[in-house]
């Protein structure tokens, strides 16, 4: 069979590896090289132990890992998931479903839509009921585990009855927002990462998966109105949460070639990340656009394989829209291989109605970088890049002074504000921390019409840089980015099976007069806006009884991050990346009257 890794780690594996095992045998020689390298962002071991038999079987044939599941003859296969469910149940079961005895209510206003809770990508809810003076009363309502899931980054659509969201596993659940009971169902392909998008007619709702598979189905019912595989490169995968606006479906396409990289014989590399439009009544492509030009043969690299470039620069996050402009703008990932290019790392306005590029800003020049380089550097570019893209979505923000400027956060550490009406010309620029691979600025800022709440993730890594880091929530002016507060995320437990990160990594929220974020030790923290001072917290990592009565516990928060909609506070928890805190819970906490 053909593996994934390179020769000498295969050499010296087969060594060490009792035969007896052989599902342990398959694991290190396909799967530790990966998820054994802290510098990588697989879940370690323990980790995928947790998983359970569908998630991983699922994962092989059709998700993240389907290039590595392709390599395993049959007994292979099953040897290696056998492995990996030794220490668990096999399969997760339910005791009893709870569905709902009542209906969605027909044409729901929704309290927090889609990743940014606007097309502005803000995050800003400025119409919650909950403030600094009744937050005190917010308590727990109900808990709803996930199955198969070690992990949940699925940004949960609410409106006034109703609750809608993903999970690894591929199931989408409509629940309602009163008691958690199930109204419907529906499974994926594959699993659901980004936000749930509801239609402009409030009828339908939007999701992506992992494999790049488009959805709508109806509000009420769950049934599947369209699906659309949009996929023009096998390594094609959607991370980043669409958004909708003009009858269109914008997404963000990046993939997992980033990875594929490893493997000595693949002919690094030629995805192409961009932003692909759809009718949103049909699913019809409207439009593609690229951030950089079609790959071409370019040297082989030192096992004869041939490398092509350029290649990668993908959109990791939600495209914003900007309805005065009629543009839409993206931030970019760095290119996988040589040659650079002039929109990898950058800030890119597209035409919404055609996508053709007004303007582009690049922020880091000659940033090329791929997973080789913490691997076996065989496929590592010259001149290797420090991986520093532009990963949080862009926010569209209007100060009390009706001043409009592009915030921009950056995994280097920095935040930039921009001028749409200049192509991008910086009006100030500020750092926030040391930045690195693991951030930086990873998920998405908020803002409001004073400040730019700004969350760093700065988690240990040996970089060779003078700057220090600044892990933490950070606050800066609109207008000019000069400091308003910094807090530190508290160290709240200690490390032991998995790494328990004093930072901020997750997207934080804010209201109009709090901000809410989610730490990667598994807090939820809210503080004050005008001073940082904290004034409610709540700790996530540990088991929870669910609705569902599945069995569930909360752990790092990650990704999406907690929001607040209406008279409720809502987060998921628990992520499997840099060996993380594992979970698969979603909390929904009400304010007691």
């Amino acid at each position: 069979m053909r593996i994934l890794v390179f020769i000498l780690s295969f050499l010296v594996m087969m060594a060490s590896v009792s035969a007896e095992e052989p599902g342990k045998e398959v694991y290190e020689i396909a799967c530790a090289n990966c998820h054994e390298n802290e510098a990588l962002r697989a879940p370690n071991l323990s980790s995928l132990m947790l998983v359970g038999r569908e998630g991983l079987i699922s994962s092989l044939k059709t998700g993240s890992m389907r290039d590595i599941g392709k390599t395993l003859e049959d007994e292979e296969f099953v040897s290696l998931i056998d492995f990996l469910t030794s220490t668990n149940n096999k399969s997760v079961q339910y005791a009893n479903e709870r569905y709902c005895d009542y209906s969605i209510s027909e044409n729901s206003s929704p309290l927090w839509s889609g990743w940014g809770n606007s097309l502005n990508n803000t995050r800003n809810q400025s119409f919650s009921r909950i403030n600094k003076r009744n937050v005190n009363q917010l308590k727990l309502n109900w808990v709803f585990g996930f199955k198969d899931s070690v992990r949940v980054r699925s940004q949960p659509l609410v409106t006034e009855d109703a609750l809608f969201v993903g999970s690894q596993s591929g199931d989408l659940y409509a629940l309602s927002l009163r008691d958690g009971c199930i109204f419907w169902s529906y499974k994926a392909k594959n699993e659901i990462r980004g936000a749930i998008i509801l239609s402009e007619n409030k009828k339908s709702i939007f999701f992506s998966d992992f494999a790049a598979n488009i959805y709508r189905l109806n509000i009420k019912t769950g049934d599947q109105e369209w699906i659309k595989n949009i996929a023009e490169h096998q390594a094609t995968t959607i991370t980043g949460s669409m958004t909708t606006a003009e009858k269109l479906l914008f997404v963000p396409l990046s993939s997992t070639e980033i990875i594929n990289a490893i493997d000595p014989e693949y002919s690094c590399c030629s995805f192409r990340g961009g932003v692909a439009a759809l009718d949103t009544q049909t699913g019809n492509m409207m439009w593609r656009m690229h951030t950089v030009p079609e790959a071409k043969k370019t040297i082989r690299n030192s096992v004869g394989t041939q490398m092509l470039g350029p290649s990668g620069a993908p959109v990791w996050s939600t495209p914003t829209i900007d309805l005065k402009r009629k543009l839409l703008y993206v931030g970019v990932g760095q290119n996988y291989s040589h040659p650079a290019t002039d929109m990898s790392d950058a800030v890119v306005a597209l035409r919404i109605s055609d996508g053709e590029v007004v303007w582009h800003k690049q922020m880091l020049k000659g940033d090329v970088w791929n997973a080789s380089c913490v691997t076996n550097k065989i496929n590592c570019p010259g001149n290797v890049g420090p991986d520093m893209d532009i990963g949080a979505s862009i926010l569209l923000t209007s100060s009390r002074d009706n001043q409009e400027l592009l915030m921009v956060g950056q995994k280097s550490g920095m935040v930039y504000a921009l001028n749409p009406d200049k192509a991008g010309e910086i009006v100030w620029q500020r750092r926030v921390g040391r930045g690195g691979k693991k951030g930086g600025v990873h998920w998405g800022m908020t803002a409001d019409s004073d400040n730019l709440y700004v969350p760093v993730a700065d988690i240990p890594e040996d970089l060779d840089t003078s700057n220090e880091a600044m892990p933490g929530l950070h606050a800066l002016a609109l207008s000019d980015g000069q400091y308003k507060w910094y807090k530190s995320s508290k160290p709240v437990c200690e490390e032991k099976e998995f790494k328990c990160y004093s930072s901020y990594s997750a997207a934080v929220s804010s209201t109009i007069d709090m901000v809410i974020a989610g730490s990667m030790n598994g807090n939820i923290e809210i503080f004050s806006s005008n001073d940082g001072s904290e004034i409610w917290s709540y700790e996530t990592a540990k088991p929870f009884e669910t609705i569902n009565n599945v069995s569930a516990n909360g752990g790092s928060i990650d990704s999406d991050g907690p929001v607040v909609a209406g008279e409720h506070l809502i987060t998921t928890s628990g992520y499997d990346i840099y060996g993380q805190i594992t979970g698969n819970v979603l909390l929904v906490f009400t304010l007691e009257e």
